[in-house]
């Protein structure tokens, strides 16, 4: 009996301790799990703490970013104060070498063989309110008349590899503004010495020629069309105790295109004033006594009258034909040799067009251009100016982007009197 009850007393002992135990477990734990809680909410502060730090610095770097950004623009708007008149101005030119051999066919002159070169550099740069400044100079040939060095040729840029080495002059070749008015592209007004602006050819323009004077354009240019409208005013000679000489001309025309075909016409009128007694070059035309009993121009007046016309074809590669006819009304020379010489034709074209790397172009033209039709100051040198017919064909071939090989033959005669010779032109032509 003894034995029994000193049993249960273990027994009940042993379940108080356990409660007891129990009990004192379960508040560790919830003392433990409140400081998990303690450190979760420490963390999660500690964590948004450490992205407010991170925004604080992301924003600081940019602001930093944007001011030295601001000194670097500042520093280079500084410094580009120094160089405001350098801002877009476009610079640009080429160099070109040329062997140039002329035969002559029985007409008892030497075969003449010519090593030639051009360089001309030209800078535009356009300024507010549409005006714009263009100069361009380069080499070229004096020429004098009468033992006066009137300065170089107008028809022609090029130097002759000759005199033992000398220094080559520089010329001026162009020297003009232009105002184009904001807003509009209509309207055009130039001054100086320019770059021709008259729909042309060599047949009466040589390339090399830059007006000097004024000149004025209308133009309007539609989806598939346009329309222009040129006036020019060139001056020729000014004389202090006679009338100056001048030109007034005026052309217009048309242009259409399509997505295969395009076309243009030109038609003007060159009325030369004063020029017959104020003539420096005759260059073909015929060369008297006139009526004052001074030595003249015997043609009188130079009243051109010119229609020029082109057909471009819009294929792989493409194609152009051309056809110019001139004819001076104002030709007084009605006897002699030389009587009613007035007209001249050209008709011709090219293939290709060569201006990027491994493109070419093949050109051919007949011209048959009177003494008196033209006026021979401003004639292709090349061609033989006035009074001489035949065919200009030429062949480019581009070997770079910036390099060409061009080759031109001239075979041409003249119309009164013998004189057929041929030239060729090998050309290396360097773009800048």
């Amino acid at each position: 009996m003894k034995k029994c009850s000193l049993f249960i007393g273990l027994v009940m002992l042993i379940a108080l301790c356990g409660a007891a135990f129990a009990q004192d477990s379960e508040s560790n734990m919830d003392k433990m799990q409140q400081k998990i809680k303690q450190l979760e909410e420490q963390i999660a502060a500690q964590q948004a703490m450490l992205e407010e730090l991170k925004s604080e610095l992301k924003s600081k770097q940019t602001q930093d970013t944007d001011a030295v950004k601001q000194v670097a623009k500042d520093t280079i708007d500084k410094e580009m104060a120094h160089y405001k008149g350098v801002k877009d101005l476009k610079i640009g030119g080429d160099i070109r070498v040329r062997y140039e051999p002329t035969l002559y066919d029985a007409s008892g002159k030497e075969d003449r063989h010519r090593y030639r070169m051009r360089f001309r550099f030209k800078m535009s740069k356009e300024f507010k309110y549409g005006v714009a400044g263009h100069i361009q100079l380069a080499t070229g040939s004096a020429k004098a008349v009468n033992g006066t060095d009137l300065g170089a040729e107008p028809v022609s840029t090029n130097q002759t590899f000759d005199r033992s080495f000398e220094e080559k002059p520089f010329w001026v070749d162009q020297a003009y503004v232009t105002w184009t008015p904001e807003g509009q592209n209509y309207f055009t007004f130039g001054g100086g010495k320019y770059k021709n602006p008259l729909t042309t050819t060599w047949m009466v323009w040589d390339s090399d020629v830059n007006p000097e004077g004024f000149y004025e354009t209308l133009k309007y240019k539609g989806d598939n069309y346009g329309v222009f409208l040129t006036a020019t005013q060139m001056m020729l000679k000014e004389n202090s105790s006679k009338a100056d000489a001048f030109m007034l001309g005026l052309q217009g025309g048309f242009e259409v295109k399509s997505d295969m075909v395009s076309a243009k016409v030109a038609a003007g009128y060159s009325d030369y004033r004063d020029y017959e007694w104020n003539y420096i070059y005759s260059n073909g035309n015929t060369v008297g006594t006139l009526p004052d009993g001074t030595v003249g121009l015997t043609a009188g007046d130079f009243d051109i009258v010119d229609v020029y016309g082109e057909v471009g074809f819009k294929t792989k590669v493409p194609i152009k034909l051309q056809f110019h006819y001139a004819m001076n009304t104002g030709n007084d020379l009605t006897t002699g040799d030389y009587a009613d010489e007035d007209q001249a034709y050209m008709f011709g074209g090219k293939i290709g067009s060569a201006k990027k790397q491994g493109s070419f172009e093949l050109g051919a033209w007949w011209a048959h251009i009177e003494a008196n039709s033209t006026v021979g100051a401003f004639t292709d040198s090349d061609f033989g100016h006035n009074n001489r017919e035949g065919i200009k064909a030429s062949f480019a071939y581009q070997i770079y982007d910036h390099l060409q090989f061009g080759f031109a033959w001239f075979r041409t005669d003249k119309i009164i009197g013998e004189d057929l010779w041929n030239k060729f032109q090998f050309d290396l032509i360097f773009k800048f």
